[in-house]
Parts: structure tokens; sequence; C-alpha cells
């Protein structure tokens, strides 16, 4: 029993090693559609573990990209920006060179007592800016609060215009169903009439019907007796016929 689990174990592994060594093949096939040979690419283990798959670069949405490797990156439109390596470039450093002779320092970023005040005012017209600047972001954080109160508002607007125009399907639906109703009592009246004047004429008819009876039943009679009379007149003319020539015959002998 061994001995097969060994050998069995033995032919697994060297179909893995023979399939790894194999090389890609192609595969064609005919296709009377397009009446031409379709290759067919055959992966093998080492294109799977090799980097000649697709690399899948998967946009999520927006600005906000996600790739095989793990990477993310996300992109705000119409915004500025600041790129954490820039910032050390946007701070002015003090210049730590020692200096060899002080009563020469040799100082290259320097400027007079009139520069440095005409620079400070400068900057101090600067700084009033970027606080107004920052009011100004302020008012504008605030527009965009009323617009978001402005926009639930008119959202608002637009459910009170569908239920208002589901109000007036109802309503219409009302009406509607009451132009039925009053056309069921209109029929219903129509035909309560009809069965009244029905009812009304109903002795009527069953008196001329009877009346029409009799009158026929009086006919018939009459021509019964007609008829009868006639039958007896014609019995009477044949039997005093017979009775003549019986007489006439007796006469002769």
């Amino acid at each position: 029993m061994a001995d097969r689990k060994t050998r069995a174990k033995r032919a697994v592994t060297e179909r893995k090693r023979t399939a790894t060594k194999t090389n890609p093949t192609k595969t064609t096939g005919n296709y009377s559609a397009s009446n031409s040979n379709i290759e067919l690419p055959i992966l093998n283990q080492n294109d799977l573990d090799s980097d000649k798959l697709v690399q899948v670069n998967t946009v999520i949405g927006g600005g906000v990209t996600y790739d095989k490797s793990g990477k993310s990156s996300v992109e705000v439109p119409n915004i500025q920006t600041v790129d954490i390596n820039s910032i050390g470039g946007n701070v002015r450093f003090p210049d730590l060179t020692p200096i060899d002779d002080i009563t020469k320092p040799n100082i290259t970023n320097k400027c007079d007592e009139k520069t440095k005040n005409a620079a400070i005012a400068e900057y101090d017209q600067g700084i009033n800016y970027e606080l107004v600047a920052q009011k100004y972001n302020n008012y504008t954080a605030e527009r965009y609060k009323t617009l978001v109160s402005a926009y639930k508002s008119y959202a608002e607007g637009l459910k009170s215009v569908a239920e208002l125009e589901k109000v007036k399907q109802q309503f219409v639906e009302v009406l509607k169903q009451q132009s039925v109703t009053q056309d069921k009592i209109t029929q219903y009246i129509d035909q309560a009439h009809k069965t009244a004047t029905g009812q009304a004429k109903l002795p009527y008819s069953i008196a001329e019907r009877e009346a029409g009876l009799n009158e026929t039943k009086s006919k018939a009679k009459k021509a019964f007796y007609k008829a009868k009379n006639a039958e007896d007149e014609a019995l009477a003319f044949i039997n005093g016929v017979d009775n003549s020539i019986a007489n006439t015959s007796s006469t002769n002998k």
C-alpha cells in the first residue's frame, strides 16, 4: 500500500514539473462564421506567476483611483493643492553658516532701515490682506451654507409639487368616479321607468291579447258553423237527388 501511495505522489510531482517546463502552445480552430483560423493563447504556470498578466488599474469614481500595487490617490477638482514635499520650499530658513570673522560678517541677505521699514509695511499690508481673505472665506462658507439650505428648501418645494400632483390625480379620480356614478344612476332611472311603464301596460296588454284571442275564437266558431251548414246543405242535396233517382226507377218497373 505504501508503494502505491509513493508512486502516486511521484506521478503528480512529475506532471507538475512537466507542466512548468512546457512552453506556451496555441490552439487553432476553423470557424465557419469567419472562415479563418483564430489562435487562442493558453497560459501555463510560468505565465501565472509572472508579470505577463494584465495589470489592473481600477478607477473607482471621479478623482479616486486605485491600482494593483495598493496605491490610491484622490484628486479634488478646482482646488489648490499643497505638495508635502514643497512645503519646505515655501518657508524662508535662516542662513546658519558660521561667520569666521565677526568683524567682517559679509551678510548676504541684508537691507537698510528704509528698505526694512518699507518691507515691513508691505508685509503688514499683506497680512491685512490675508486677514481680509480669511474673512472672505468665512463669508463664502456661510454663503455655501445658505446655498445648501436653499437646495434643501427647493427639494422640499419639489416634494410639495409632487404631493400636489398626487392630490390632483386623486381629485380627478373622484370626479371620474362621480361621473360614472351619475351615469349609472341615469341608467338605473331609465331602466326603472321602463320597468314601471311595462308594469302599467301589462294589464292592458293582457286584456288586448285576451280580446284578440276571443275574436279569433269567434271567427273560428263562425267559420266552423258556416262550413257545417254548407256541408249539411250539400248532404241534403245529395240525399234528395238519390231519392229522386230511386223513385224514378221504381215507377218504371
